[in-house]
């Protein structure tokens, strides 16, 4: 794929950074065999190369015009590649994978799981070979909501249901956590309070 460096635009190197934006130097040493600076300083080529005699390995030379894209799901990465992994998912062990890949899954802020027989168990991995290490799953978010019942004060006390009936004169509202009620003491504005407790 040959590259055609734009003023103006961003482009990905193979080690997969963001370099620009572009523009034309102006000055400096290489600008016979560099013309083009990115914001940050780095000189290239009109081909993309960064080092004319490749000394390191080409990692900042440029592969494509950077796309901003949609965030990735928690737990997937894109590799210099361009393949996007769920590291989430891994089930090989660590000596198995490709080196990206193993690279990504240790600069990755963890939690991080490692297969003990019989299952999955929180780790901090020494990134061993026959070892099986992913990153934690993050938990489904909790369905929040709330119940809601109405009554009425009588003589022998305050008595509530979920239908509403036309003597009522009050609405309870309490909150829920995945279909429980979440403990705690509920303070209304005069002062007096109603306390949850699990049974």
């Amino acid at each position: 794929m040959t590259i055609k460096i734009e003023a103006g635009k961003y482009y990905m190197t193979r080690d997969g950074q963001k370099v620009g934006p572009m523009e034309l130097s102006k000055y400096g040493e290489y600008l016979s065999t560099h013309p083009w600076v990115s914001g940050s300083g780095m000189t290239y080529m009109d081909n993309g190369k960064y080092d004319p005699i490749g000394s390191k390995d080409g990692a900042d030379d440029i592969i494509a015009e950077w796309t901003d894209e949609a965030p990735l799901p928690y737990g997937h990465v894109r590799l210099a590649s361009g393949a996007v992994v769920d590291l989430t998912a891994i089930t090989v062990p660590f000596g198995l994978l490709d080196a990206e890949t193993q690279d990504a899954l240790k600069k990755h802020d963890g939690p991080y799981e490692a297969y003990q027989h019989p299952g999955w168990e929180l780790a901090y991995p020494t990134w061993l070979g026959y070892m099986v290490y992913r990153v934690k799953s993050q938990p489904p978010a909790p369905v929040v909501g709330e119940m809601v019942m109405t009554g009425w004060i009588a003589c022998r006390g305050p008595t509530f249901s979920y239908r509403e009936m036309e003597n009522d004169t009050h609405r309870m509202t309490i909150q829920t956590r995945d279909g429980q009620l979440v403990t705690g003491t509920y303070t209304g504005p005069d002062g007096l309070t109603i306390k949850v407790d699990a049974l």
